[in-house]
């Protein structure tokens, strides 16, 4: 905030970033070609809710901070997900992350946590839902609550299982899970190669070339991309429960075809790029994660935007999962 920033001077600048935002958030989630990276976006977003903490009379309703982008469009059928698809806060700092730990140990006093790492890739994140073990529906992630039904399309990517394998995941009557459609950063040059010597604009990084082949009105063209699948979150299991959110990644990487992409590992990592905490004998909590070198585009650190409490969302920055 500017030293002597006066009410009306911040009324200018509140509405001034509003707009700012709003256009970066049709840009990105609806036309997929962000102008600007998730550093400058950021720094956005931290001056509007630090002017909005400062000046309280100011917050509205439609203000950025108050809701989770993500406007779903009229391309595809509305489907509402039956778990919230939720954002995550971004952690930068060796503070940010102590204050994280910090704030568990306020919800859960007294609580020994353990951390599961995990990679973020960025891709397009999507709520698949499957009824005793078969794929039924896959849907972006939207505004959260609501987002698109892109089905016909998922079902073209061979990586999403169709069928799971028998488990109890696979015995669920209703199972949602969620994960990352994503391009592999060989197959995004390859891919850029050949639109180029075709003479067609190329595409700016991984992340839009596999959201605008996810979003395309006809599966044949989704179908021609080299698109793969991150799963790495049970967001509803009916009759099922998991004592640690390690114990629902072992029964993820069970139920889904060996040629699925799942964050289990063999055994619980010491450190990595992504950390869930869960208190001894409560099911899974929080979760943060944080950039490594992969086959595709990945994320910074991040943490709930929400208190302790609240699972992982399926998305990218402190967008939700942008």
């Amino acid at each position: 905030m500017l030293p002597f920033m006066t009410r009306a001077d911040a009324a200018q600048r509140i509405m001034e970033l509003r707009e700012q935002i709003r256009h970066h958030d049709y840009l990105y989630y609806v036309e997929s070609r962000p102008e600007v990276s998730d550093a400058q976006y950021d720094a956005l977003m931290r001056e509007l809710r630090t002017l909005e903490a400062e000046w309280p009379d100011l917050v509205t309703g439609d203000s950025p901070t108050q809701r989770i982008g993500g406007t779903p469009t009229d391309l595809f059928k509305p489907v509402e997900h039956h778990v919230a698809m939720l954002s995550l806060d971004n952690a930068t700092t060796p503070d940010d992350l102590r204050e994280f730990e910090t704030r568990l140990g306020r919800a859960f006093p007294g609580a020994k946590f353990q951390y599961v790492c995990e990679p973020k890739i960025d891709g397009l994140g999507v709520a698949l839902v499957y009824e005793r073990g078969r794929f039924v529906r896959g849907a972006t992630r939207g505004d959260g609550r609501i987002g698109e039904d892109i089905t016909a399309n998922l079902k073209t990517i061979r990586s999403i299982p169709k069928v799971l394998r028998p488990g109890p995941l696979a015995s669920a009557e209703l199972l949602e899970v969620r994960g990352e459609v994503f391009m592999p950063r060989e197959e995004f040059a390859k891919l850029n190669r050949s639109l180029e010597e075709a003479g067609t604009p190329t595409f700016a990084n991984p992340r839009n070339a596999a959201a605008g082949a996810v979003r395309q009105k006809d599966p044949a063209v989704t179908a021609r991309r080299p698109l793969d699948m991150f799963l790495y979150h049970v967001s509803r299991a009916d009759a099922l429960g998991f004592a640690s959110h390690w114990e629902a990644l072992e029964a993820l990487g069970a139920a889904a075809p060996s040629a699925a992409r799942t964050s289990t590992r063999s055994s619980p990592p010491a450190s990595s790029s992504s950390a869930t905490a869960t208190p001894s004998g409560t099911t899974p909590t929080a979760s943060w994660s944080r950039s490594i070198p992969s086959s595709s585009s990945v994320g910074s650190v991040r943490r709930p935007t929400t208190r302790a409490g609240r699972s992982r969302s399926s998305s990218r920055r402190a967008r939700p999962r942008r």
